[in-house]
């Protein structure tokens, strides 16, 4: 696998995706998304990866889209041709979405336009205490991207992302833990440890369970009682029908840890 900008590996279940452009505070550019483009397909296939860890290399996580780079490929192109370049990066954003594994976002620094939709693209978001958040799009006259205006009401309520939104102000990693955007705040030290900590932990579950309760939380706003009632019953009777299952009832009535396999 040819990778330029992003550090791809994986051990224990867990694949750890770390943003590699630490000079341009891992402005998202062509390369860090061509890189994400292969690796999603790669996450997607294999089997042995439970998890997935997200992380910026250096002093942020992810500082929004490079300028410059989106100007020299946008500037001269026409409005058809724009939207053609942004339909191509929103092939890797709903194959990142929609992954039925876990995904935990360990953000630090700035987390910034592109970068915190990055970040909204996870399960679970864990963010330093040095933490910045902004959907900063209306800085530069833009509207936010990569899924920004599907995540973040979702996360926050409406009201809450329409004051984001608008207002493009920074928040802190305590503001965005009080309102509901993250999962939890650390210490800068401890973020890169007590992420991969929770990756592990969800790669050690049930993860075809997990991954099926993901798609129908995914769909749960968007879709009918009636209906999401229907998903639950098919995903149950799938779920019965896993190793997984009958790991975990077995060890249930043996009384010791369950040895999950995601199989």
């Amino acid at each position: 696998m040819d990778l330029t900008a992003v550090i791809y590996s994986k051990e224990d279940g867990v694949a750890n995706v770390t943003l590699n452009r630490p000079d341009h505070l891992n402005a998202l550019d062509r390369s860090i998304q061509d890189d994400l483009a292969v690796i999603v397909d790669d996450l997607r296939e294999d089997e042995t990866v439970r998890a997935v860890l997200l992380s910026g290399n250096g002093r942020a996580f992810c500082a929004g889209g490079d300028i410059k780079s989106m100007l020299s490929g946008m500037k001269e192109a026409a409005v058809i041709n724009r939207k053609e370049q942004m339909s191509q990066a929103h092939q890797w954003v709903k194959k990142l979405a929609a992954l039925e594994k876990p995904v935990v976002a360990a953000v630090h620094g700035y987390a910034v336009g592109a970068g915190m939709s990055m970040a909204m693209m996870a399960d679970l978001i864990i963010a330093s205490d040095d933490t910045q958040f902004s959907t900063a799009f209306a800085k530069i006259g833009l509207v936010p991207d990569l899924g920004a205006l599907y995540f973040l009401p979702r996360l926050v309520g409406m009201a809450k992302a329409k004051e984001l939104v608008l207002t493009a102000k920074y928040i802190s990693a305590n503001e965005a833990l009080e309102m509901g955007l993250i999962n939890s705040v650390v210490k800068r030290e401890n973020l890169i440890d007590e992420g991969l900590a929770v990756a592990k932990r969800l790669a050690a579950g049930p993860t075809k369970a997990l991954g099926m309760a993901k798609q129908a939380l995914n769909k749960s706003m968007e879709t009918s009682f009636s209906d999401l009632l229907e998903l639950e019953t098919y995903l149950q009777a799938v779920a019965v029908d896993t190793d997984d299952f009958k790991e975990g009832t077995a060890s249930f009535l043996e009384k010791r840890a369950p040895k999950f396999e995601g199989k």
